[in-house]
């Protein structure tokens, strides 16, 4: 979260009031609207927020992706000039006994402070990542056309060629949200879909399955009372046929 509330007032996170501080800046603007916060401007700067508060971070990577320098080098003099000079600097602990250390998606194993360096980071490059208000809508829609059409195509292709389909279909849905995410900053889950394109594709194939089981039942059953009809036939005929003359 960029800002939280307690006691009827806002304070700024870690990230957001140093930064805030860095450029002179005293006051932030906050929009919200019915269902919630929506964005908040720093300046210029309009840093998309979820309905709760809070930026969505787009990591650089695993940890120690920024510069680090020893605490103890610094007690020590031990820092060349301009090292940090002019630069905004986050002073932080990185060893595990201090329980600082958080998980992200590229690394089990971050450093907290590296968190709020890269909500600075990503303000300062205005490379932000957004969960429109739109997606869900677009995700249930998603849903419902993956449903319909997996269900077109197993009704009227065959075993392979709608594994292939499907198969196609799946991996456009996922591609298409990778490339969203990663040009456009924007999320938008190809999960549910692709659950509901996989429920369907085992529902519908089992169905059919089950067809064809009690199709090849129902013959096998017809088969044996043929069978069993003309071996009743044969030995009738036998039984009545005279042994010497062949005559009845």
């Amino acid at each position: 979260p960029l800002i939280i509330e307690h006691g009827g007032r806002l304070y700024p996170s870690l990230g957001l009031v140093t930064l805030m501080k860095a450029l002179g800046v005293r006051d932030v603007l906050l929009k919200t609207d019915t269902s919630g916060v929506e964005s908040l401007y720093l300046n210029q700067t309009a840093i998309p927020l979820t309905s709760k508060g809070s930026m969505l971070i787009r990591f650089r990577g695993k940890g120690k992706t920024f510069d680090y320098i020893s605490a103890a080098d610094i007690l020590s003099d031990r820092i060349p000039d301009g090292k940090i000079q002019g630069k905004i600097v986050f002073v932080g602990t990185s060893a595990s006994g201090l329980k600082e250390l958080k998980s992200t998606p590229f690394d089990p194993v971050f450093p907290g402070v590296e968190v709020h360096a890269t909500v600075v980071d990503n303000i300062l490059r205005k490379d932000f990542l957004s969960r429109p208000k739109w997606a869900v809508g677009l995700e249930s829609v998603g849903m419902l056309v993956l449903g319909l059409l997996s269900a077109f195509i197993l009704a009227w292709t065959g075993a392979i060629w709608s594994s292939l389909l499907l198969g196609v279909v799946a991996v456009g849905v996922w591609q298409t949200s990778v490339w969203t995410f990663r040009n456009e900053g924007i999320f938008i889950s190809p999960v549910l879909p692709l659950i509901v394109l996989a429920c369907n594709f085992s529902l519908i194939t089992f169905f059919r399955f089950w067809q064809e089981e009690q199709r090849v039942k129902e013959r096998t059953l017809e088969l044996a009372m043929v069978q069993e009809a003309t071996i009743e036939s044969m030995s009738s005929l036998t039984e009545t046929r005279d042994p010497d003359t062949g005559g009845h």
